[in-house]
């Protein structure tokens, strides 16, 4: 069975298949989790083994990322 999600925020791709999330998309700020800043033009994973991604948020230069395990965020503070 696979499940996915995604969400789209300004300029970057977020989705969560079978227990890992990929993203792609600008990253001047970090704002991907990849911990670098660099374009990411093809998906590349950043989170494994992640159960439940209950929500997805955005904006121009920061992600939050709510999982069964707590909350998650990344980019410019």
């Amino acid at each position: 069975r696979m499940e996915i999600k995604f969400c789209h925020c300004e300029d970057q791709v977020y989705f969560w298949v079978n227990s890992k999330l990929f993203v792609l998309g600008r990253n001047e700020f970090g704002e991907l989790g990849t911990g670098n800043n660099q374009v990411q033009r093809t998906p590349t994973q950043v989170m494994k083994d992640c159960n439940t991604i209950l929500k997805i948020s955005c904006g121009r230069d920061h992600t939050l990322i709510l999982t069964d395990e707590g909350l998650f965020g990344v980019g410019n503070n």
